[in-house]
């Protein structure tokens, strides 16, 4: 897959006198956004939006144009679910090579401010997991948080990683992801917890033991049976009779249908 065209377009709508507002932003005049379109060979499309200030109102001039001439052609030909290696190199510029090199930043003078918003919109067209609904996806973060967590893993994210991570923490975790299976970091097993306490209360139906709910995110972690029981300090056939209570409980018979029909269950998050 190649991308065949990137195109930025200033969207600027007035608002009726009587229909402005004001805020802490001053007076809203107008709704302006840049939207960003990405045309691949294969015939599929990503869009994704832009703002050159935190309101709703701007002059997106240069933004726009700096799309359109400077990262639109860095773009063309390239594979767009190569996203970081993309990222990196709109982001480091002349000097993307020394970054992708060495694992860390290295940006040419000026990227700040709305080289970063021009890059949100390129970021966004570029998630096309919608439309890939078979790309296994990753995230590495330095800012975990429950909310973006459950989202993930409802949006079908298989790989939750929180930095810093070790270059063999991310390959495995890659590996896990695209044999299906899920690749989740320590510090997000609090948040997994409080997933199944709130399945508990929206379905009382489908109650879980204590141990049960410690097996769960020790699943949702990857683990292997023996792993499960050292985890928990109990024996493998004990391990063996939650798993089948689990599967009793949730009508599946596997462990990957069990973690997705548990995600079925919890609350959306808002």
């Amino acid at each position: 897959m190649k991308i065949k065209s990137v195109k930025a377009y200033w969207v600027h709508i007035p608002i009726p006198t009587e229909k402005q507002h004001t805020s802490d932003f001053g007076r809203t005049t107008s709704f302006d956004a840049t939207l960003v379109r990405i045309d691949t060979e294969c015939g599929i499309t990503g869009w994704g939006e832009a703002k050159a200030q935190v309101g709703s109102m701007a002059a997106n001039q240069g933004l726009t144009v700096m799309i359109n001439e400077e990262f639109a052609p860095l773009l063309v030909g390239e594979d767009p679910r190569d996203i970081t290696r993309l990222w990196e190199t709109l982001y480091n510029g002349s000097r993307a090579h020394y970054a992708l090199r060495e694992g860390r930043v290295f940006p040419v003078l000026g990227r700040r401010g709305i080289t970063i918003s021009a890059l949100s919109g390129i970021d966004c067209a570029l998630r096309l997991k919608t439309l890939l609904p078979q790309l296994p996806i990753v995230i590495l973060t330095g800012y975990p948080d429950s909310q973006n967590f459950f989202r993930s893993l409802m949006d079908g994210v298989l790989g939750f990683l929180v930095k810093p991570v070790s270059p063999e923490e991310i390959v495995n975790a890659i590996g896990q992801a695209i044999k299906g299976e899920f690749a989740l970091t320590k510090e997000v097993v609090p948040f997994l917890i409080r997933l199944l306490r709130q399945v508990k209360q929206v379905n009382p139906d489908n109650l879980l033991t204590r141990r049960e709910e410690e097996v769960m995110a020790c699943l949702f972690d990857g683990m292997q049976d023996k792993e499960i029981a050292s985890q928990l300090s109990i024996g493998s056939a004990t391990v063996h009779t939650h798993m089948h209570r689990l599967f009793v409980k949730l009508g599946v018979h596997s462990r990957r249908k069990l973690l997705e029909k548990f995600l079925t269950l919890a609350p959306q998050p808002t």
